[in-house]
């Protein structure tokens, strides 16, 4: 559409207003040839004056990408596939070497404007008006078959259906402010005197560019007082992803792989649309031959003839697909889907691109560790003993510091230490998200040890807002809470900004700095941890942070790091744990005993990652002063002797069947004096000259004034114990040690700091069984790690099995002790007999009311189990009830003999 405007400076201008649709592969097509019919002297595009520097980058670079504008805690991009009109415009300014010009609102304006403002657009969907008077009920089916299947975009037609829906309509606020920039822009390039000039922008706005215009007076009085802030604009890389929505006034499209499509392919779309669809299942491994295409083409015409469309297309292709190439298969579908109709195609943007020195530093880097910045989601598996490997590695790790996340660590096979698997996949936003860093330093390594060493020298605050990553496809403003922040205890996860880094996420901080090797922050934020812990008396928040310790400190011996320091905090957190843990489990509930559980689970691995060699030979400290829980002596409550079946009781200065006896000595460096009160931590010892008289009950003292938690592995010596009143428990003199469960160490390995860090943490466990009374949860997953570590053996596990499910005790607390016995895996009761004719039995004399209290707690525990657990559970059942236990196989020797040999081979060991 033409018209004539009036002389200017003796000649006549022609404008010529392309009204189009943003993404629309047919406007693209029709933009191109009427530009080139046209043959224009300048070519006006909706877009932020700000980027028409930028516009002399575009053939350079590849699309999608987007234009981004930000500024403080803001940002807008405008995104540019191939087959968007505005980028066909700007290309085709660049091939005939004229002036291509942004003439909308500045982006200044539109990133200074409350967000309400920046987002608002037409009153209505003016596609949808139009369809509708059609007689569609989707408007991107009209749109389809009016305009991108006819091959040309009639200009004038669609100039007159605008003009026919803003009949009437008078805009507001920011459109008003934009259609009159637009005309600001119009007379700004008559006046430098170009003659004819190409307008493309979309459809809506022709009414407003077109006919009589207003005066500009009246234009300049809605522009006078804009508001405006300082801001930048560069190029990134976009994906055919974030084209998948609407948003701002940019219109979103949902299958922007099928208008690429659309726009690349030289004849035939359907055919040629199908033949990929089917290479796509192919590759998947599906037998998908050329007659299944056939017949797929076959169905789409068929269906578009049925349809009265002009053209088969996505839905018609779409349902061809399902029908003929997947036979039905809605999975295999959402494949092509994801493939094809979407894209997962990511642009690339010119090297003169300007950029932040962080950006500039990572494409360095990037370069030299030989990874590619893809959209499509794929595998990185590492071999951290390569070299090349690890420097992947640490910059993964560097850049999730800093909040991009371009790699997520995934599920390693194998236990190893030395591998890593990640999942990589790159993203628009985080290009501004390196923006926003770009004050934290010049290089990815300096940005993200100044982001650990601002974590750490402010645990407690909150980081500044900065910029939420891009919604899909939008064109719009978003501010930000703030980037998020590595420091959750597993490796590399975040702290949302804004809230303060918990224990737990400063020993996450400490396990990412040893991931990332920034060696500089670490020494700041193992400060920072040691001061957070000193003051942290909440006993779960330690047991959240001691597995993060414990990785880390594993890491420093994996990658080579150092990791100095590691192990005095992490010995510390686990003394103070084991303090605890007695005084913690007492009168919980369902449901705090399940959270407990979960703490206890990680603890124990922890505490096995924290028992190497070189932990287990350091001398040990005193444990850090705490607030102490509730003292509780030993022999307090059951008989202080072992529970264990074939542990003798404990007779009155006796040592206990299977525990060390303690010689008196002199008291260890460290230990608290007579008179102070000792938690219940692993290993305390207390001296005294005068230990006292055990009251009587059982007790024991451990000299004057003081009193003695039953820590694990806890033992009393003095040079003056009283005798042992009657009541059966063992009084603390020379030459005797409170029993507290199996496991426990010597006196000489427990005071002198010999004892590892596991065997502390099983002597605890073994002490909360015997003597805290738990929740029945706790005590049968506490009697699972314990059997498990070899610290019972099947029989103790069975009288412990026998007597929490005896009469004494309510069915839900049997069935919850169960529960946790059973939460590692059914083989036990496959494998030992008289366990599972203890449960057997046990279910057996329920009453039928009892049965249905606890039957929920049996479902949830067996719905754990494998499938062939379950099977081979009932079938044991079943053939107790019949009297027929299954015999176990016979082994004939000469065979097994040369298995043996073969292992023996393979293991290096010399044959017997």
């Amino acid at each position: 559409m033409a018209r004539p405007l009036p002389r200017l400076q003796g000649g006549s201008v022609t404008v010529s207003v392309l009204g189009i649709r943003h993404h629309g592969p047919g406007s693209a097509r029709a933009v191109r040839e009427e530009l080139r019919r046209l043959e224009p002297d300048a070519v006006l595009v909706e877009g932020p004056p700000e980027a028409d520097a930028l516009l002399g980058l575009a053939p350079e670079m590849e699309p999608p990408v987007a234009l981004l504008a930000h500024a403080r805690a803001r940002a807008v991009f405008w995104p540019f596939a191939v087959f968007s009109p505005e980028w066909q415009a700007i290309l085709y300014g660049a091939a005939a070497r004229i002036p291509v010009r942004f003439i909308d609102l500045p982006a200044a304006a539109t990133l200074a404007a409350p967000d309400t403002d920046a987002h608002a657009g037409p009153h209505s969907d003016p596609l949808g008006e139009l369809a509708a008077a059609a007689g569609y009920d989707d408007p991107e089916r009209w749109w389809e078959d009016v305009v991108e299947h006819r091959g040309d975009t009639p200009f004038q037609v669609i100039a007159e259906a605008m003009a026919a829906v803003r009949e009437g309509y008078a805009p507001a606020d920011r459109e008003a402010r934009r259609e009159a920039h637009m005309r600001r822009c119009l007379r700004a390039a008559i006046k430098e005197g170009f003659r004819r000039i190409a307008v493309v922008c979309g459809a809506w706005h022709v009414p407003a560019l077109t006919g009589p215009l207003p005066p500009a007076t009246a234009d300049n009085a809605l522009l006078r007082g804009l508001p405006k802030v300082k801001t930048e604009l560069t190029w990134v890389p976009w994906t055919y992803g974030r084209l998948a929505s609407w948003s701002g006034y940019g219109a979103g499209i949902t299958s922007p792989g099928w208008y690429h499509h659309l726009f690349t392919a030289p004849d035939r779309p359907v055919e040629r649309w199908l033949t990929a669809a089917a290479a796509v299942l192919r590759e998947e491994g599906l037998a998908v031959s050329s007659a299944h295409v056939i017949e797929a083409i076959r169905l789409a015409e068929g269906l578009a003839a049925l349809r009265g469309r002009p053209l088969a297309g996505l839905g018609e292709v779409t349902d061809a697909v399902r029908a003929v190439l997947c036979d039905g298969d809605e999975l295999l579908v959402s494949l092509v889907q994801r493939r094809m109709v979407v894209g997962d195609r990511l642009g690339a943007v010119s090297e003169r691109t300007p950029m932040v020195p962080l950006q500039r530093d990572l494409a360095e880097q990037r370069r030299k560790v030989k990874l590619k910045a893809e959209a499509v989601d794929r595998e990185l598996d590492l071999d951290l003993r390569r070299p090349l490997d690890l420097a992947r590695s640490h910059l993964l790790h560097r850049l999730r510091m800093l909040g991009v996340e371009w790699g997520r660590l995934g599920e390693t096979r194998g236990k190893g230490t030395f591998r890593e698997v990640w999942r990589l996949a790159w993203h628009p936003e985080f290009d501004l998200t390196l923006i926003e860093s770009a004050a934290l330093g010049t290089t990815v390594e300096s940005a993200a040890t100044r982001r650990a060493r601002d974590l750490a020298s402010d645990a407690g605050a909150g980081a500044p807002g900065r910029v939420r990553p891009a919604p899909a496809g939008t064109r719009g403003v978003m501010p930000s809470p703030g980037p998020p922040s590595p420091g959750a205890p597993s490796p590399g996860a975040a702290v949302p900004a804004g809230a303060a880094v918990s224990l737990a996420g400063l020993t996450g901080l400490v396990e990412l700095c040893l991931l990332a090797d920034l060696r500089d922050a670490l020494p700041d934020v193992l400060a920072a941890l040691s001061a957070k812990a000193a003051l942290d008396t909440d006993l779960t928040h330690l047991m959240a942070a001691l597995p993060a310790m414990a990785r880390a400190h594993r890491y420093g011996d994996v990658r080579g790091t150092s990791a100095a320091g590691l192990e005095a905090v992490a010995e510390s957190m686990l003394d103070r744990i084991c303090a605890g843990l007695p005084a913690a489990v007492a009168g919980l509930d369902d449901e705090s005993a399940a959270a407990l559980v979960v703490h206890v689970d990680a603890v124990h691995a922890a505490a096995a990652l924290l028992a190497d060699s070189a932990v287990a030979s350091t001398p040990r400290g005193p444990a850090e002063p705490v607030p102490a829980p509730a003292p509780r002596t030993i022999g307090e409550g059951p008989a202080a002797t072992s529970p264990m079946a074939d542990s003798p009781s404990a007779e009155p200065g006796a040592t206990p069947a299977g525990s060390p006896s303690a010689e008196p000595g002199p008291t260890p460096a460290g230990s608290p004096s007579a008179g102070s009160e000792v938690p219940a931590g692993p290993g305390a010892s207390v001296s005294g000259e005068d230990c006292g008289a055990t009251p009587s009950g059982g007790g024991s003292s451990a000299g004057a004034g003081s009193e003695v938690p039953a820590g694990p592995g806890a033992s009393v010596s003095g040079e003056d114990c009283g005798a042992t009143p009657s009541g059966g428990g063992a009084s603390a003199g020379a030459g005797s040690t409170a029993p507290v469960g199996s496991g426990t160490s010597t006196h000489d390995e427990v005071s002198r700091g010999k004892a590892s860090p596991r065997e502390r943490w099983l002597a605890t466990l073994g002490a909360v069984c015997d003597h805290a009374e738990p929740h029945g949860l706790i005590e049968g997953r506490l009697t699972r790690l314990l059997l498990d570590a070899g610290k019972l053996d099947a029989r103790d596990a069975s009288d412990r099995m026998s007597r929490a499910m005896s009469h004494g005790h309510p069915p839900a607390r049997s069935a919850a002790w169960v529960e946790g016995f059973l939460a590692g895996g059914a083989l036990m009761l496959v494998h030992d007999p008289r366990l599972l004719a203890l449960v057997d039995g046990w279910l057996s004399g329920l009453t039928g009311d009892q049965f249905t209290e606890v039957l929920p707690l049996l479902r949830r525990t067996f719905a754990a189990f494998e499938a062939p657990e379950r099977r081979a559970i009932g079938q044991r059942v079943r053939a107790a009830g019949s009297g027929t236990a299954s015999r176990p196989h016979e082994v004939d020797d000469d065979r097994a003999a040369e298995a043996v040999r073969t292992v023996q081979t393979i293991l290096g060991v010399a044959h017997g």
